[in-house]
């Protein structure tokens, strides 16, 4: 935006979806929407929309590993390293 620039961060732990949604015409023109649930433990979902992005399909497969290897690793090991 030119006036107003909105940033939040969530935190892979709490990453409990990633959805690509594409129509006709975005599967024919690589674009779609990327989608991310994301549940913080003290409130409900949120559902985070990214529209139009070019090869959606890269993106969510990206966020999707990331989120498993979050899963996959130990992070009681990173916990008592930095105490």
């Amino acid at each position: 935006g030119i006036f107003w620039i909105r940033k939040r961060i969530y935190s892979l732990e709490n990453l409990q979806k990633v959805i690509n949604k594409r129509s006709l015409i975005g599967r024919m023109f690589h674009y779609g929407t990327v989608r991310l649930e994301v549940e913080p433990f003290s409130t409900a979902a949120i559902h985070v929309d990214i529209p139009y992005i070019h090869d959606s399909a890269q993106y969510v497969d990206v966020l999707r590993s990331q989120m498993f290897e979050y899963m996959a690793t130990d992070h009681r090991s990173r916990l008592t390293k930095a105490q």
